[in-house]
């Protein structure tokens, strides 16, 4: 176990749920989550892989297809499609337990800074715009210059060069 701490950066405040809305159910979500202090700990592939099981055991426990992932130096974003009956709060919660604990075994700290933002698709947002929007995040923070060449971005549903095809 590491006894380095991480260097102190500002903390965001957690992200409020809408109170009018319950996260359960057939339901389309962006979700972002950034790393503990803006650590850049997703530079390592060994941090991604782990991170990335993590999202596939999560998921398929709590009846999540996840359309896309991306994960950036210091955060995650996914674009994630609920059943009847997924609980994203739960799903959420629980992806940050098990990453969160993985990791923090091997490095001292946690993975996550509390919290995290999320955003309901509505009915008209078109799913493919928006993954392609996620997947295309490398790019525009100059991380790559090819999005399906980008090693840290993928989907458990379809091959990412199809939803960039769009």
């Amino acid at each position: 176990m590491s006894s380095r701490r991480p260097p102190k950066h500002r903390v965001r405040v957690k992200a409020p749920r809408m109170p009018e809305f319950d996260y359960t159910g057939p339901y389309r979500y962006f979700v972002t989550i950034t790393t503990h202090q803006e650590m850049p700990i997703f530079l390592g592939e060994d941090n991604v892989s782990g991170a990335v099981l993590a999202l596939s055991e999560v998921a398929g426990r709590y009846g999540f297809d996840v359309l896309c992932y991306c994960f950036m130096p210091e955060h995650v974003h996914f674009l994630v499609e609920g059943h009847e009956g997924s609980d994203l709060r739960k799903f959420v919660r629980t992806y940050k337990q098990v990453s969160s604990f993985r990791y923090k075994t091997i490095h001292g700290y946690p993975m996550w800074q509390r919290g995290y933002y999320d955003h309901v698709l509505r009915r008209d947002e078109v799913v493919p715009v928006v993954a392609r929007y996620i997947l295309n995040n490398p790019l525009r923070r100059g991380l790559s210059d090819d999005a399906a060449a980008y090693g840290r971005s993928g989907s458990f549903v379809c091959p990412i060069a199809e939803i960039l095809r769009g």
